[in-house]
């Protein structure tokens, strides 16, 4: 997963490009703000060997980049029912 900083995400209409070193590495397939957490949260795909826990990324949204991190699934915080 990924915590995506900044204003509530808009909504994911197709998949955002994640950008690790300049180079895009993978994608957001989707985001929402989370009440619950007071933050983004997104779902995506990226190699392996670009998740590490904390790793900086930069997604590029339809309004504009983005910086987040790789979080744990579930989200730190979110509670399981």
């Amino acid at each position: 997963g990924y915590v995506i900083d900044g204003d509530k995400v808009p909504l994911p209409r197709e998949a955002w490009p994640v950008v690790v070193g300049g180079a895009e590495v993978g994608t957001v397939t989707s985001a929402v703000w989370s009440p619950r957490l007071n933050c983004n949260v997104a779902l995506g795909m990226m190699p392996i060997e670009h998740t590490a826990i904390g790793a900086e990324i930069t997604m590029i949204a339809p309004d504009g980049a983005r910086t987040g991190r790789v979080s744990e699934v579930p989200f730190p915080g979110a509670v399981q029912r």
